[in-house]
C-alpha cells in the first residue's frame, strides 16, 4: 500500500514469494508507484531510504547492521542494499529469494518527480 500527499510518497507492506520459477539473478527489486525526484549533486546520493526485515532469506554476506531499501535519482524501482563495515554498498541478490515462502516487510519514504 501506499499513500502520496503532495511529492512525498510513503509505501509499506509485506511481500512475499510463493512460487518462483527459473533462476532469479542480479540485484533484488520492487517497483514504485510513483518515479523517484531526478536530483543532482550531493541530493542525488540517496533519495529515499526505507526499512525492511527479511524473513528466511539468506544474504551470504557480512554486512554490518543489516539491509535497507535504496532509491536512486529518477528511478522507479528500489533495490536492497547492505554495507561493509567499510562503507562499500553490497547489493541483495535476486537469487537469495529463489526458494519459495520467503519475503520481507518494508517501509519506505521518498520524494517523488511531481
Amino acid at each position: 500500500a501506499y499513500i502520496k500527499v503532495g511529492r512525498v510518497c510513503t509505501v509499506r507492506g509485506y511481500i512475499e514469494f510463493m512460487t518462483i520459477s527459473g533462476s532469479p539473478a542480479g540485484n533484488m527489486r520492487f517497483s514504485l508507484p510513483f518515479a523517484n525526484e531526478d536530483a543532482s549533486g550531493s541530493e542525488a546520493r540517496d533519495q529515499g531510504l526505507g526499512i525492511m526485515q527479511l524473513r528466511g532469506v539468506p544474504d551470504g554476506t557480512n554486512v554490518d547492521g543489516g539491509y535497507a531499501c535504496h532509491t536512486l535519482a529518477g528511478q522507479s524501482y528500489v533495490e536492497i542494499r547492505g554495507q561493509y563495515g567499510g562503507g562499500t554498498p553490497v547489493y541483495m541478490q535476486a537469487g537469495n529469494f529463489a526458494v519459495n515462502e520467503r519475503g520481507f516487510w518494508v517501509t519506505l519514504t521518498y520524494f517523488t518527480g511531481s
